[in-house]
């Protein structure tokens, strides 16, 4: 995820058209995945930036650990 956002950062205002095309395919290709990232605690802002949602990953850590133990 930080990796991601680097990127992001990275590429900040370029005007390159080949990197603002794969920036927005990358940001286009996350948001398609925007509501299976929700369920896991991980969002996406209006800034196309990934964050963590640390109450929602810890509820879905406890479920994996208790399904482990199953």
């Amino acid at each position: 995820m930080n990796s991601y956002n680097k990127v992001l950062d990275s590429v900040g205002e370029s005007t390159d058209a080949d990197i603002v095309t794969k920036q927005k395919w990358m940001t286009n290709y996350t948001k398609s995945f925007k509501d299976e990232l929700d369920k896991i605690g991980i969002s996406i802002n209006k800034d196309n930036k990934l964050y963590v949602d640390k109450d929602k990953m810890d509820k879905v850590d406890d479920i994996i650990i208790i399904m482990g133990k199953g």
